[in-house]
């Protein structure tokens, strides 16, 4: 029974793996391949279309607005977090009201967001650029942050805070040399994570960033106007490797946190 049990999971286990990744192994082998045609047998292997990508100046301008927009959010966001997650702290009552005010970024439909925000700079007749989806990218970003942070604020960190003052430490010195450098690999991966999210992100773009002005944006716009392309495949396949090398810095940045405690 036991045994039948654990095929079964193995096999389901199997499947969930192969939906998963089958699609971006699929766009990662064809983006190598030098002919046009989306069909199998590859004719040679190629990385002309990784060439003809950062000759597009469309391209390269969402490149780099989409990196400058992505470090801000991620500083932004930091800043949020720590500011809300010390001001929880000190709070006995109504934390749960705020902390779910500041979730609300997650609940709230991207759609619903992104286009009341458009609307919203159309009244005011802001003009779109990637920075106008800064503010947008920060909402998204801070709930999933403080979700991050939070979890560093154990019982045996209060328990060195408490320890500090008594030996005559300010609250001042007590952050910058207790509670700063034992909740340092929570901030980063919540920098790291802001970074990424708004990286990634497209539904709340599309309403508040003007023209191709970041990579999800510009990918939209690029199948909008034409049919897939190696050359879209190329940028996806950058785009899912800048992405998980983010994700695996966020991981060691947690798990190098579990393990100085251990």
């Amino acid at each position: 029974m036991k045994l039948g049990l654990k095929s079964i999971v193995s096999v389901v286990v199997f499947v969930m793996l192969a939906i998963v990744y089958s699609p971006i192994i699929l766009m990662i082998l064809f983006s190598f391949n030098s002919s046009r045609r989306i069909t199998f047998p590859f004719e040679s292997f190629s990385i002309n279309w990784y060439i003809e990508l950062f000759q597009n100046r469309q391209f390269t301008n969402a490149l780099a607005s989409s990196f400058i927009l992505a470090i801000v959010v991620g500083f932004v966001t930091l800043v949020i977090v720590v500011s809300t997650g010390l001001f929880l702290r000190g709070l006995t009552r109504g934390r749960k009201i705020i902390f779910y005010i500041f979730t609300l970024g997650i609940v709230i439909p991207g759609l619903s967001y992104g286009l009341g925000t458009g609307l919203l700079y159309k009244i005011l007749n802001i003009h779109l650029s990637s920075w106008t989806a800064l503010p947008v990218h920060v909402v998204w970003a801070v709930p999933w942050g403080l979700i991050i942070l939070l979890t560093a604020f154990t019982p045996e960190l209060a328990t060195f805070e408490e320890a500090a003052r008594t030996l005559g430490a300010s609250e001042v010195a007590v952050f910058k040399q207790v509670t700063m450098p034992l909740i340092s690999s929570e901030m980063m991966a919540a920098t790291m994570f802001g970074f990424l999210l708004s990286w990634g992100e497209l539904i709340r773009s599309m309403f508040v960033a003007g023209g191709s002005a970041t990579i999800p944006v510009f990918i939209f716009g690029f199948l909008y106007s034409s049919p897939p392309t190696p050359v879209l495949y190329s940028l996806g396949t950058l785009n899912v490797a800048f992405s998980f090398l983010l994700m695996i810095g966020i991981v060691l940045m947690l798990r190098r946190k579990s393990i100085s405690i251990v």
